[in-house]
């Protein structure tokens, strides 16, 4: 929670700091430019619908048919690690038959495999490699900056720099939390940028012009939307980005000096308003936080899970192995705790398939025959969470 305030308390000052120059790019005219109108609307309107109708419904159309390929083409390979009983069960296989003995290895993507040469921690080598994919972005951001063929990015009225902040606080370890994490950054911003439309359509000039009603409005609006998603059960992260917003929108509403505009109506919306402005750089940074999971190599939780199944399976059945030899051996108490010990790290991996399941959803919304499998490996785990709670009972 301690974390979660901080963020809250500190995200209004980097949205200040990463919102577009609406002053500048307006101090000729004092008001938002004329976009031209199209059926009653201006034409800025239609471009910000046509996006967000549109490519919200593609994005999550590319996420699935990315994720459905990598899950259908998981390969694990293995290896060999031998127990006191291999040679038992080898001379009971039939000729031709591979043993079903080798632990199975997850597999790496290209950049991992280049990491894997300087080090030997698969953790630290797929953290690397999430970094070096956020770098790729805040480059590419960067450079809209300086290079007069990227400019179009800065003219267009959004801020590039807010697009980064929208990675930082978006792009995570897989498909699935990145998806949840981009929608509910993406709902809680559509939100934010709704309600400001209402205040300045009821007050354009919001409370410049000394109104008492303007004030007391924009204090009650403040509070009540405040309170209604606070109480209301919306996740963490979409609390963060609509009172962030909001608590920046009334901001400017409520500051007599404020020369921030904003849109008043449909008739003279505009991208380069505020408001849709910062609509419009959450589109931008969800999506760029989609490739950053999709591109080179799909992250996708539900090829995670298949992986931990299948090692965890493999671990299950070893550890049955090693149970049944100690109750029949009554081993010392060295290999007693190692025992223990093991244990406890299989149940940390039954904690972490059952994070990737459920991120998982967000892959595939239980659609399709990528559903039907994430709904199988829900049963398989229900299985492997049976055996593991039965493994205690051997008194280890």
């Amino acid at each position: 929670s301690s974390s979660w305030l901080f963020c809250l308390l500190s995200r209004p000052g980097v949205l200040l700091w990463a919102m577009p120059n609406t002053t500048f790019l307006h101090a000729h005219t004092a008001r938002l430019h004329d976009s031209g109108e199209l059926w009653g609307c201006s034409a800025d309107f239609w471009a910000a619908l046509l996006t967000n109708v549109i490519g919200v419904p593609l994005c999550f159309a590319i996420v699935y048919a990315g994720v459905a390929y990598v899950s259908s083409t998981t390969d694990v390979s293995g290896e060999p690690e031998r127990s006191d009983d291999d040679s038992d069960e080898e001379a009971n296989l039939k000729p031709g038959s591979k043993p079903l003995l080798s632990r199975p290895i997850p597999s790496s993507s290209f950049i991992q495999k280049c990491l894997a040469k300087y080090g030997r921690n698969r953790n630290a080598n797929f953290n690397l490699e999430l970094s070096l994919r956020g770098a790729v972005v805040a480059l590419f951001c960067a450079m809209t900056y300086h290079m007069p063929v990227l400019s179009w990015w800065q003219s267009n009225g959004w801020s590039m720099s807010y697009v980064v902040v929208m990675v930082a606080f978006t792009f995570y370890k897989d498909v699935g939390s990145t998806v949840m994490l981009a929608w509910s950054g993406y709902y809680s911003t559509v939100l934010a940028c709704m309600n400001c439309t209402l205040m300045f359509w009821l007050f354009p000039d919001g409370t410049k012009t000394g109104s008492d009603v303007a004030w007391w409005f924009g204090v009650a609006d403040l509070l009540v939307v405040t309170f209604i998603f606070v109480a209301c059960n919306f996740h963490t992260n979409a609390k963060m980005f609509f009172l962030s917003w909001q608590a920046y929108f009334s901001m400017c509403f409520l500051n007599p000096g404020d020369s921030t505009l904003f849109s008043t109506s449909f008739r003279n919306l505009t991208l380069h308003g505020a408001s849709i402005s910062a609509l419009m750089g959450t589109v931008i940074g969800c999506t760029f936080a989609l490739l950053c999971t999709l591109v080179p190599s799909c992250l996708a939780a539900l090829k995670q899970a298949q992986e931990s199944v299948l090692l965890i399976a493999w671990e299950q059945g070893a550890m049955w192995r090693r149970v049944l030899a100690h109750c029949r051996d009554a081993p010392g108490t060295l290999e007693r705790d190692l025992l223990r010990s093991e244990l406890r790290a299989l149940r940390g991996k039954l904690d972490l398939l059952a994070g990737q399941l459920a991120s998982g959803w967000w892959e595939c919304f239980d659609l399709g025959r990528t559903g039907a499998m994430r709904a199988r490996m829900l049963n398989l785990s229900k299985s492997l969470e049976l055996l593991q709670d039965w493994l205690p009972s051997a008194r280890v």
